[in-house]
């Protein structure tokens, strides 16, 4: 990800962790509190920094950032409880004063506040839907200006597509006319069929049936195997109604269609039977390129 002693300019954002505060219900944090959530943000800032040092890459453009939960939770420092925004404040409180999480910076304290200071974008996760997200945090955010936010998963977890389309709509509009918030990525590109049970309600696209080809040999240590690569397609045919029409709605929210193209699952198929054909997403927001 290096070039000429910098980041790569395809490399934008860095997110050191996804929902951290999950790990304080983990058997290794004992005593239990946030204070393993924040000291393992922490511990991954520092590491970047001590790594970018280390390589002799400049920080350039690129900026931090961790994502948290829409967990109603409090801050380690408690003075702040919200989904989300308990977090911000857990940066806030532990990059001022990091032994409050319990921990030693590798690199300096002052390394730490300056990246904070001009490197950090505050970042969230959340299946809710926009208009109640924008309350809970505008709510809060005075105290965290002038370090910008973004949504790292708008999962739309049970929403119609009427509503997936506003929301995305929504948020464009906001990051268009606000120095705070800085938009949303979707959760997610393919369904986790692995996962299986409510994880199945995520995703624009399922894997198909039709083998379009394999991969060139994986290993994990000495076990090498080839996988196959399956075709994707639009139909969530699991969902009802308007919720399997996810790709849709993401399409016209950005002002693309949904179109032929190369790797979707053909209509015989039998994974997609009674579609018209296959379909794509393409626009303005191409999740293709």
């Amino acid at each position: 990800f290096a070039q000429a002693g910098a980041w790569h300019p395809a490399v934008a954002t860095l997110i050191l962790l996804n929902e951290p505060d999950f790990f304080e219900f983990s058997p290794k944090c004992q005593p239990s509190g946030a204070w393993c959530r924040v000291k393992a943000a922490l511990s991954a800032l520092d590491g970047v920094l001590m790594a970018e040092k280390e390589a002799g890459i400049s920080a350039g453009r690129v900026r931090l950032t961790v994502t948290w939960s829409f967990g109603m939770m409090t801050s380690i420092d408690g003075s702040v409880t919200g989904p989300g925004v308990f977090g911000f404040q857990d940066m806030v409180a532990g990059v001022a004063d990091p032994q409050i999480a319990y921990y030693t910076p590798r690199s300096t304290h002052e390394a730490l506040e300056q990246a904070f200071r001009t490197r950090w974008t505050h970042g969230l996760n959340t299946q809710a839907p926009w208009s109640f997200v924008n309350a809970m945090v505008s709510k809060e955010y005075a105290r965290f200006s002038p370090a910008p936010w973004f949504i790292g998963e708008y999962g739309a977890n049970g929403q119609p597509a009427d509503i997936i389309q506003a929301d995305l709509e929504a948020m464009h509009k906001s990051a268009s006319e606000s120095s705070g918030f800085l938009g949303a990525a979707v959760f997610q590109f393919q369904t986790a069929h692995w996962k299986g049970g409510s994880e199945m309600n995520f995703g624009l696209f399922r894997l198909g049936d039709q083998e379009l080809g394999s991969t060139d040999e994986i290993c994990a240590g000495s076990y090498c195997h080839t996988y196959p690569v399956h075709c994707l397609s639009t139909r969530l045919d699991w969902l009802p109604g308007t919720l399997a029409d996810r790709a849709q709605a993401v399409a016209s929210a950005w002002n693309g269609t949904v179109a032929s193209g190369k790797g979707l699952c053909s209509i015989a198929s039998p994974s997609v039977a009674g579609e018209s054909g296959p379909r794509r997403l393409r626009g303005s927001h191409d999740l293709f390129a």
